[in-house]
């Protein structure tokens, strides 16, 4: 179907992306189309081999060793592109994002098709991200694109992306990687620039708001917070509590509570995996009116959970 231009489903190990052939136009400007994005929003193009990079972009001489470090992997990297690939692609940006994907099924469809595949998360543009095929399923509805079922995806957030398009490495997306990961390759600590300049992104995932339930959000900085928010509304009503970690027996929660927890320990990776398919879950209960959430640590993935939940809440 992708070799005849129609977008596919496609897991990854972060979350699912619909996949177009990167240089046909027509496709890519489909993946749009059926996400409703604008299109002042670049895709990620991906690739089996480190070798096809060279078609797409000026490579400079860091990103060898990063590729040996994290590819395949969730590392997206910004650089100079070439003028082969369409502007579509990077929204007439002179830089384009790659990435050298880790998930066996989606390796086996990029050796098959042969081509780069430009492949944004399989979702209405500014939802909550699919780890599973369901939830490109319950996203769409009968307009749902074609989808390989790989199952749960590994991280079940999107790939770190680091810039390399000019003289300092600059992180635009948290991720999977922290910036320590990063400095041990680099050895330096990254800039971070996570906010799109006056509403343009140079990368996905930057603008204020995001990776959004339909039921309104808050981030809290500690249960404490979450049970002061619940009591002080002034309309009492059914609301969805999101834990770092299984609360303690002895935590006592509003009535009309519904509390679930990301990690049974307060693992981050684990936590990462779960928040999406739990968002998703609270957004899907019609009694909960509103999404309470308690922050993670500010570290490592940590810091990345803090990042989607914060543009979700915004």
């Amino acid at each position: 179907m992708i070799c005849d231009g129609t977008p596919v489903a496609l897991p990854t190990e972060t979350v699912y992306g619909l996949a177009a052939d990167a240089f046909c136009e027509k496709s890519v400007g489909s993946i749009f189309k059926i996400k409703g994005r604008p299109y002042n929003d670049p895709l990620i193009v991906h690739v089996a081999k480190f070798e096809q990079i060279e078609s797409l972009a000026f490579i400079p001489s860091v990103l060898a060793k990063l590729s040996e470090t994290f590819w395949p992997g969730p590392l997206t990297v910004v650089l100079r592109k070439k003028d082969s690939i369409p502007a579509v692609v990077t929204s007439g940006l002179p830089t384009v994002a790659v990435r050298i994907p880790a998930h066996p099924l989606f390796r086996e469809v990029l050796e098959k098709v042969g081509r780069p595949l430009a492949a944004p998360s399989a979702n209405p543009f500014g939802s909550v991200s699919p780890t599973r095929a369901e939830h490109i399923v319950s996203s769409f509805g009968e307009s749902s694109p074609y989808i390989l079922d790989g199952g749960s995806t590994e991280h079940g957030i999107e790939s770190t992306i680091l810039s390399l398009a000019e003289t300092i490495p600059v992180i635009l997306r948290l991720g999977p990687l922290s910036s320590d990961e990063l400095n041990s390759v680099l050895g330096r600590l990254p800039a971070e620039q996570l906010n799109a300049d006056n509403d343009i992104p140079k990368a996905p995932g930057s603008l204020p708001r995001h990776y959004s339930p339909n039921t309104s959000l808050q981030l809290h900085p500690s249960s404490a917070a979450i049970h002061r928010s619940i009591q002080n509304a002034s309309n009492p009503q059914t609301v969805g509590v999101i834990l770092l970690k299984r609360p303690s027996p002895n935590e006592k929660w509003p009535k009309k509570s519904k509390v679930q927890w990301l990690s049974e320990s307060g693992n981050l990776n684990e936590a990462a995996f779960n928040l999406y398919d739990t968002l998703r879950k609270m957004d899907s209960d019609p009694q909960i009116e509103q999404i309470h959430c308690h922050a993670a640590p500010d570290k490592g993935v940590g810091s990345a959970i803090n990042d989607k939940l914060s543009r979700a809440a915004h």
